[in-house]
């Protein structure tokens, strides 16, 4: 599949596609992020969200301990909007979200229940090089 921009003339198009043996297509999705060339809006993200959230669902039910959490969230579920902010321009209103939902999972008990929150949420979130520089002082 190929993608081409709106200045691309039609016949070049079809020469290319034919060439390429590629079907011409207006969006794709790949690795479960819609790609187009027009302006991604919050909906095109809401099924990497809606699995996000069941992945999630599924390890909250199990009994983690909270460094199993931190662990699970950073590298399983930080690294997503990473990927995703380096292929296109997500909305902040994802990003928020994905961040609450993040939180959220941190910070509850696994019969539902909140938590008390053991560290702040920032403090959670430092940068591995952040975190060696405060642990070596």
């Amino acid at each position: 599949m190929v993608i081409f921009g709106k200045f691309t003339n039609h016949r070049t198009k079809k020469r290319i596609s034919k060439l390429l043996k590629f079907n011409v297509v207006k969006e794709l999705n790949y690795l479960g992020v819609k790609m187009t060339l027009r302006r991604i809006v919050s909906s095109d993200f809401s099924r990497l969200m809606e699995v996000a959230a069941n992945r999630l669902n599924i390890w909250g039910q199990k009994f983690i301990s909270l460094e199993g959490k931190m662990v699970l969230i950073k590298s399983a579920f930080l690294s997503l909007p990473m990927f995703l902010t380096s292929i296109s321009l997500v909305p902040l209103s994802i990003l928020n979200e994905f961040d609450k939902m993040c939180r959220s999972f941190l910070l509850k008990k696994n019969n539902g229940n909140t938590g008390i929150p053991y560290t702040s949420w920032k403090k959670l979130c430092k940068t591995k090089k952040k975190e060696v520089e405060d642990y070596s002082l």
